[in-house]
């Protein structure tokens, strides 16, 4: 082999290397360029904000839309969030005692209202006494503008647990319509075979946390 046959060989081996070294930069390139991209040919800011972020995140580099926060409730509104915020940590603070002395506070200063009345013989007595279990007696109810109070009697200890039961069942009646749960303030024996709840019902709108 010549010396000008090895200076052609080297030379096309160079060029051929220079080939290859520029193919991996376009191809790295354009790896990067479809990795900044976003799919579906949306713009950087419109994929941000189709990204979920949690409330008061910033958007990140690139867009100029500012961190939002929820609008404040309207006036005369509760936070519902804040409402329910503070009535856990009361909870948290709270005896068994506490609690039914609160509630029972906080039901005398509950306002009439004009629909109360009816509300009662309509919707809580009928459906209240339908769900006793046997042996089992209402012998107090009341109800007022966010609540109704009521006092039932039972054989045993477990019949309050069917009693709940029964009148939560899966199927939608006009009073799970109407009312958004029950709270058993007070459930105890003051006999042999007498096992008395104090039970208050929300209404529609109304929360069963201190509040």
């Amino acid at each position: 082999m010549n010396r000008r046959w090895v200076w052609v060989m080297g030379g096309a081996l160079l060029l051929l290397a220079g080939c290859v070294a520029w193919l991996a930069r376009r191809v790295v390139g354009l790896e990067e360029a479809a990795l900044a991209m976003p799919s579906g040919g949306q713009s950087s800011a419109e994929a941000a904000k189709a990204q979920p972020r949690r409330k008061g995140e910033r958007l990140g580099a690139g867009t100029s839309e500012p961190a939002t926060s929820s609008p404040p409730p309207p006036a005369g509104q509760i936070d519902r969030d804040e409402v329910l915020a503070r009535g856990q940590k009361l909870l948290d603070e709270m005896t068994e005692e506490d609690l039914a002395a609160w509630w029972e506070d906080r039901f005398s200063r509950e306002p009439p209202s004009d629909d109360a009345e009816s509300f009662e013989r309509d919707i809580v007595e009928p459906s209240v006494t339908d769900a006793l279990p046997k042996g089992a007696r209402l012998t107090r109810s009341e109800c007022r503008k966010g609540y109704c109070r009521l006092e039932v009697h039972y054989k045993n200890i477990y019949a309050h647990n069917d009693f709940v039961g029964q009148l939560y069942r899966a199927e939608v009646t006009p009073f799970t319509e109407a009312t958004e749960g029950l709270l058993t303030v007070e459930y105890h024996q003051i006999a042999p075979d007498d096992w008395v709840a104090t039970v208050l019902i929300a209404r529609k709108g109304s929360l069963l946390i201190p509040h």
